[in-house]
């Protein structure tokens, strides 16, 4: 549906500023991103209905869900013990790629590489909202403390699989990807995961630190 602009309507001026933060917050090259949106969405007079980013990447994770889902059940059937070993080194394969990457591109762009920059730099686009409900504890060059209370990977692999297939197949997940990212992103940062909803807690809970400088939860 459009709408003739009007002092009811955001004003482009007011718009495009807002799709170029937007388009920066994603990590793209703002004047492809933002041109393409801008030019889908205000034509001669008319503004319309912007994308719902959030529901768009929900959706996106979503379909990534269960093709990791299929994928590694079809692996874990087939071959057994040797379908996880081979999924398992797949993930670590995945999560070192996109760790190298990450830091590449940090360097180019002149951010330190640590812990803090890490989080607040990530390589998937969107919001908090959109991927997981979470709490951040402590954050700082360092450390990274944090809790999840949902995660669409797990809502999802419990919805195709029941609850013994979301734990099998998540903890494999959970357990290698996110060491091997963030590990290679700097080798020195560590990963311990005291709680997973796949393995039947109330929440994740992410201690991220790096070496000899691991911090207590605070109370």
């Amino acid at each position: 549906m459009r709408n003739r602009i009007d002092s009811d309507v955001v004003q482009p001026s007011a718009r495009r500023a807002r799709l170029t933060r937007r388009a920066c917050e994603f990590g793209s090259p703002c004047r492809f991103s933002l041109q393409d949106e801008w030019d889908a969405h205000y034509r001669g007079g008319y503004i319309m209905a912007a994308p719902n980013h959030d529901e768009d990447l929900i959706r996106m994770s979503e379909i990534m869900a269960k093709l990791y889902f299929h994928l590694a059940r079809a692996l874990l059937d087939e071959f057994g013990p040797e379908g996880e070993v081979a999924l398992r080194e797949a993930i670590r394969a995945f999560g070192r790629d996109r760790g190298a990457a990450l830091r590449d591109r940090h360097i180019a762009r002149g951010i330190p590489i640590n812990v803090k920059s890490l989080f607040e730099h990530y390589d998937l686009p969107g919001t908090e909202s959109s991927r997981f409900r979470r709490t951040t504890i402590r954050l700082d060059a360092d450390t990274r403390q944090s809790e999840t209370y949902v995660c669409h990977f797990h809502e999802v692999w419990e919805a195709l699989g029941g609850i013994e297939a979301s734990r099998t197949l998540g903890q494999i997940y959970c357990n290698e990807f996110h060491q091997a990212m963030w590990g290679e992103y700097h080798p020195d940062i560590q990963v311990e995961l005291p709680c997973l909803l796949t393995q039947g807690d109330s929440h994740c809970r992410f201690e991220v630190h790096r070496k000899n400088s691991r911090k207590a939860i605070p109370s």
